[in-house]
């Protein structure tokens, strides 16, 4: 009688082994952290380009991955809930760059989409300590996407809380390209994609795809600090590293300056038109494919720097001491500070032609606040992305021109136009410009003359973000359009295809087959344009085909029948599995028998 209980023991164990096969479906157990997350078998292949998002942002996002799928990039959308439920971390932050670093460890995720405001998909607010006493309201935090983009450190090694401290593992060469579409409002949402999506399928050719602009401020005066009629402290104008940025623009772009012509000292270098509010919401709204804008700013926009009034005649901006300490001197001369650009502003390109924006005033890029900040209504209303610092953001006092671009925010945004025009990604290249500077920095050391502080160095690295999708290819040149036409075909089983362009046929264009945002196959045509695709000539009415490459407008032959999937086949799932389980079972089962007989023998 004991060993019949024994024996029926081993059944009901036997049955709970095989139970959870027989329920587990097409999906397969994946370790991920401390848990054992249960993820569909066609989720676990290479995901190119991770979307993270919110539970209501799924279905607007859907076009987007769609797309990004119809270039030959696999697309997957996570919900936050989901990641901060599926994996382990200290906070939220933690848990999705954890999910971001499985799936770049395990899927060679590349591109990194964060689609929601702050509250939806949250930022690090990482340390960055203020040092200069007029601005304590700053804080010792800054809002840092990069944190998602550095995979092999954690940031808080010290387990302080304060993520990114000077005590932390870090490093500024990116795992991940990361940009955010910043916005909780589905509608909002769908212009978005709706914009990245035109943009690069139907823009508007023509010349504004390789013209750049320029709106540099003066920022700070010759400036006498004892009414000794020698400069204490040089001017600083923006207009200077904008020049300099035009004159290392490619052969083919051209460029518009525009700079303070308004007051007692106006800009030295070279412009075209005077920068004023007017001027500019009109040069923005007539389209660049780039632009760089530089002013004293705050969270909803910027402003000039005009000098009024100098009560002494020497030309210099006078204070009664050093107004840069903490007992700082007072103004004895007066300046005005006409507003330049406000999310007040009206801004809507003509034919929608989006540009790439680097903004250089303080705070400009404050999106971790309930009203939108002039990066997100750039975004919003005129740019395929924008670029700009989240709190104060310092400059290189007397920046000069020199060929690695200088330092601080007036480096970084040399450097990143530098790796723009080298990669046409705007995530590649920001995190590349990062990555430059540091190497710069360690190569060439500290300029004794200028002095150096670390912490607003750091802080620049920090805080600056990137508003947009951070895979989208920037026109940088006036592209042909592609057409991919179906030929005729020997086989039923297999689709013929040739790709031309203005110039007649053209070889290495990627061809996709996808289904809804299901990438198929992906493949490139030969030297003479044709590709084969492997399906037959029933399948391929379900799956669109799409012609790309970077500089071309794309061709999309869109599948002429909805694809429906088919009822699931009423079988156990993890069927054959289930077979040979249970096969090793019943031979366990089987030897046990035997021995109970030789027993009673």
């Amino acid at each position: 009688m004991k060993k019949k209980f024994h024996f029926n023991v081993i059944l009901f164990i036997g049955f709970l082994l095989l139970f959870p096969l027989a329920i587990s479906g097409n999906q397969v157990l994946r370790v991920v952290g401390e848990k054992n997350v249960s993820i569909p078998a066609e989720d676990l292949q290479n995901v190119d380009y991770l979307i993270i998002t919110g539970e209501n942002m799924t279905e607007t996002l859907k076009p987007l991955a769609e797309w990004k799928s119809q270039k030959g990039l696999r697309t997957l959308i996570l919900n936050v809930d989901d990641i901060t439920t599926d994996y382990s971390g200290d906070d939220e932050p933690e848990k999705i760059k954890n999910c971001i670093n499985d799936f770049y460890l395990n899927n060679q995720t590349t591109w990194v989409l964060l689609a929601g405001d702050f509250d939806m998909v949250p930022t690090r607010e990482a340390y960055a300590l203020e040092i200069y006493p007029e601005f304590p309201s700053d804080g010792d935090t800054v809002s840092c996407d990069y944190y998602y983009s550095d995979l092999d450190h954690d940031w808080d090694s010290n387990d302080d809380g304060l993520w990114g401290s000077d005590d932390d593992d870090k490093d500024y060469i990116a795992e991940v390209y990361v940009g955010r579409l910043c916005t909780n409002i589905n509608s909002e949402m769908e212009n978005l994609v709706q914009n990245i999506i035109e943009y690069e399928t139907d823009p508007d050719v023509g010349p504004w795809m390789t013209s750049a602009l320029y709106a540099g401020t003066m920022l700070v005066f010759d400036s006498d600090y004892d009414d000794d009629g020698v400069v204490d402290f040089e001017e600083c104008d923006a207009n200077r590293p904008n020049n300099f940025l035009a004159n290392r623009l490619p052969d083919n772009w051209t460029s518009l300056l525009m700079a303070e012509d308004d007051g007692l000292k106006n800009s030295s270098y070279n412009y075209d038109l005077p920068l004023n509010f007017t001027g500019l919401q009109e040069q923005i709204n007539s389209g660049f494919s780039t632009g760089v804008i530089v002013g004293h700013g705050w969270p909803q926009g910027m402003v000039r720097t005009v000098f009024d009034t100098d009560y002494d005649g020497d030309g210099l901006f006078d204070y009664t001491a050093d107004p840069y300490t903490n007992d700082p001197g007072q103004a004895i001369d007066e300046k005005s500070s006409p507003l330049l650009i406000t999310t007040d502003i009206t801004l809507d390109p003509v034919n929608n032609r989006l540009g790439m924006y680097y903004l250089g005033g303080c705070s400009t890029g404050t999106f971790d606040s309930p009203s939108d900040c002039i990066s997100e209504y750039f975004l919003k209303n005129a740019a395929i992305g924008c670029i700009a610092g989240s709190r104060v953001v310092w400059g290189e006092d007397q920046w000069d021109e020199r060929e690695h671009g200088g330092w601080y925010s007036d480096g970084l945004n040399v450097r990143f136009w530098e790796q723009l025009f080298l990669y046409n990604q705007p995530g590649k290249a920001f995190s590349y410009a990062k990555a430059d500077y540091v190497a710069d920095r360690e190569l060439i050391g500290i300029d004794d003359d200028k002095g150096y502080f670390e912490d607003w160095e750091q802080k620049v690295l920090k805080q600056f973000n990137l508003l947009g999708d951070p895979e989208v290819n920037l026109w940088q040149t006036i592209p042909e359009a592609l057409d991919i036409t179906q030929l005729s075909s020997d086989s039923n089983e297999i689709m013929k295809y040739v790709v031309n362009a203005d110039n007649g046929t053209i070889s290495g264009i990627c061809v996709t087959a996808v289904r809804g945002s299901e990438l198929l196959w992906k493949g490139y045509t030969d030297e003479n344009g044709e590709v084969e695709v492997p399906f037959t000539d029933e399948e391929i009415k379900f799956i669109s085909i799409t012609a790309s490459e970077d500089q071309f407008i794309p061709s999309i032959i869109e599948n002429v029948e909805e694809y429906t999937p088919p009822e699931e086949e009423k079988k156990v799932p993890g069927y054959n599995l289930l077979i040979f389980v249970g096969f090793c079972f019943l031979g366990v089962i089987f030897i046990l028998s035997s021995k109970r007989k030789q027993l009673k023998l």
